[in-house]
């Protein structure tokens, strides 16, 4: 293929001026004949038109009127005939709509019920959650309260000590000390 068309380029200018101008000469023949064709079709065209208007206004009016009527009576015929297709197939949808929703009815109950029930579960454990975390906020609140209001807050079951009990307790060893805690967890 390359060797061909380097083939083709050695030719030279000349060549290809020559078969481009040949070429050209028959695609602008071609085009000439067309358009002979389509100057001979207009006028026929016009010349027939001519003879037409010149058969005068009543005469095709009486051609005219036949078509007109068959026209007019298929027209009518058609669109009586969609009529009652449209009808039927209305009457038709309106069964498929009340026979569907019967059974959309159906399923949708199940379903639904099924999601009242997830829904009372999730507010049944929302409410318990709720009511845990309102507990501990009170506690926590009340917490706070006394830290703020400077009692000691002591938790049930400690044994309460002065400063100077602590300390000497403190000075007794570890040993009064174990033995303090034994006591205290009992």
């Amino acid at each position: 293929m390359a060797a061909n068309l380097r083939v083709s380029l050695e030719k030279g200018e000349t060549e290809r001026l020559k078969e481009f101008k040949s070429m050209w000469t028959e695609l602008v023949g071609n085009v000439h004949k067309m358009l002979e064709g389509f100057r001979a079709a207009h006028e026929e065209m016009a010349a027939n038109l001519r003879a037409s208007l010149a058969k005068g206004e009543t005469e095709r009016l009486k051609e005219f009127k036949p078509w007109w009527d068959a026209i007019e009576k298929e027209v009518a015929e058609l669109l009586e005939k969609f009529t009652k297709e449209h009808a039927a197939m209305a009457e038709e949808l309106k069964k498929a709509l009340a026979k569907g929703e019967t059974e959309r009815l159906k399923e949708f109950k199940p379903w639904w019920s099924n999601i009242e029930k997830e829904i009372r579960d999730l507010l049944e454990a929302f409410k318990t959650e709720r009511e845990k975390m309102a507990a501990n906020w009170q506690a926590l609140t009340a917490t706070m309260a006394k830290k703020r209001s400077g009692t000691p807050v002591v938790s049930a079951g400690a044994e309460v000590k002065t400063v100077d009990e602590a300390v000497a307790e403190k000075g007794r060893g570890k040993k009064e000390a174990g033995k303090t805690k034994a006591r205290e967890s009992n």
